[in-house]
């Protein structure tokens, strides 16, 4: 019963193996898809002026120079 047993536990950990390494292959797959559209359809960084205030797009509210977000309602820069 124990070396039926030791067995069962050595082809489980076959199978998880397996679809471990599947998984693996499918992600990498889809970082790499991602990573050409990315590169592909990406516009040009704004340039973004950190010496003056700067008003939130969101909810104008004006902000520090060197706030990376907007203190009203959290709008990133």
């Amino acid at each position: 019963m124990f070396f039926y047993a030791i067995g069962e536990i050595i082809e489980q950990l076959e199978v998880s193996n397996s679809n471990t390494y599947e998984l693996y292959q499918l992600i990498k797959n889809a970082e790499q898809k991602k990573e050409n559209n990315i590169t592909a359809s990406a516009p040009p960084a704004p340039k973004l002026n950190y010496d003056a205030e700067w008003e939130c797009k969101n909810c104008s509210t004006k902000n520090a120079k060197d706030a990376r977000f907007c203190r009203n309602c959290g709008e990133h820069r």
